[in-house]
């Protein structure tokens, strides 16, 4: 019998080998214990994973948010270098609607400039020649009608009463140059194409002091009177 034992024994076909002392419910739950680690394991993971994102998202944000500041900063003096430049515009605007309110109102001196240039190229010839009437017309505003045919272009002459003209009557003496006189007026800033009637119907009155001598001229305005 010891024979039989020891040589199964040696034969490695021992039943001892296959003979467990611990019971079946320590096996489950060291697998149990397996199963809880591997989950713990997956949990401890997920969590380090769900930290780093976090911390990631966080350092991400806290940049962001100062790259925000520094672009801020850097922008905040444009923003006021805009705010003064829109300030500066509506002020010109402001500004320029004044002007314009006082050049609408600056009343119109043509009417004057043209006496004062008649008056100054008659000044020096005033002992032979006296004014009797000046009478002046600078052009006016009209509203010109349609024309009869749409398709020509001719040009439509203004209304007498809106064309400018430079009536002048005046007595002359028998030594008066006129010609002078008229020379004076073609080259004054506000008169033009000067011409006199009635000096050589008179030529023959002698040295009568107070010939009437008719001035016929254009005055020259800077616009229209509306």
């Amino acid at each position: 019998m010891t024979i039989q034992v020891a040589e199964v024994l040696n034969a490695g076909r021992s039943p001892l080998q296959s003979f467990d002392l611990l019971p079946a419910s320590f096996g489950h739950q060291q697998k149990l214990r397996q199963v809880r680690l591997g989950y713990a394991t997956i949990i401890v993971a997920l969590i380090a994973v769900f930290v780093a994102a976090a911390i990631a998202t966080a350092v991400r944000r806290t940049q962001r948010h100062r790259n925000y500041q520094q672009i801020a900063a850097v922008a905040m003096p444009l923003m006021q270098l805009r705010q003064q430049v829109l300030q500066i515009q509506s002020s010109n605007e402001k500004r320029m609607q004044w002007i314009g309110q006082v050049e609408s109102a600056r009343p119109n001196d043509d009417l004057l400039q043209t006496i004062d240039s008649f008056a100054a190229a008659t000044a020096d010839l005033l002992p032979t020649i006296a004014i009797q009437t000046l009478h002046i017309r600078l052009p006016i505003e009209y509203a010109a009608g349609p024309a009869a045919d749409s398709k020509t272009t001719s040009h439509v002459s203004p209304p007498s009463w809106a064309t400018p003209k430079l009536d002048a009557i005046a007595s002359v003496g028998a030594d008066a140059p006129i010609d002078r006189w008229l020379t004076q007026l073609n080259q004054s800033p506000r008169v033009s194409s000067a011409s006199a009637i009635g000096v050589q119907s008179q030529r023959d009155l002698g040295d009568k002091l107070d010939r009437p001598v008719t001035i016929k001229a254009m005055p020259i305005s800077t616009g229209v009177l509306p």
